[in-house]
């Protein structure tokens, strides 16, 4: 988890406090948001607590899942060793990425491919290439 932030406390009763809590955290497939109250009921000895927590868990790409989906499909175009770069963020499962390279056929061209790396439901991850060009250097 990221921490934990306090938000407060209320009293609702002589014998009731409520304190609210949020934290968040995210692995690679996911970003974990808790919002955590605690109820405390009584007073001195006789007090006791509960604890509520909220949680919502959404998919989430991280940059680095992306770039090593994308690096052996740019590898794969590119016949050779290749960095991906310029990694763009498109929603929280879509992740932007580009990869260049030189070759040598007749001429010295200089090429790109952009890439994509996309989070599916099943947790796979899916990366596809588009605009594969090839320039004179």
């Amino acid at each position: 988890m990221g921490g934990i932030q306090f938000n407060g406390c209320s009293r609702l009763s002589k014998y009731r406090i409520v304190c609210r809590f949020f934290t968040d955290g995210q692995s690679a497939n996911y970003e974990t948001f808790c919002s955590l109250r605690v109820i405390v009921r009584g007073e001195g000895s006789l007090a006791s607590a509960k604890l509520r927590p909220s949680c919502r868990r959404e998919r989430y790409l991280s940059f680095q899942r992306a770039r090593e989906g994308m690096e052996p499909e740019a590898e794969r175009i590119a016949e050779k060793p290749v960095n991906v770069v310029g990694l763009t963020r498109q929603n929280r499962t879509t992740i932007f990425g580009e990869a260049t390279w030189a070759r040598t056929t007749e001429q010295r061209e200089r090429c790109s491919v952009e890439l994509v790396a996309s989070l599916l439901n099943s947790g796979v991850l899916e990366v596809t290439s588009r605009y594969l060009e090839c320039l004179p250097a």
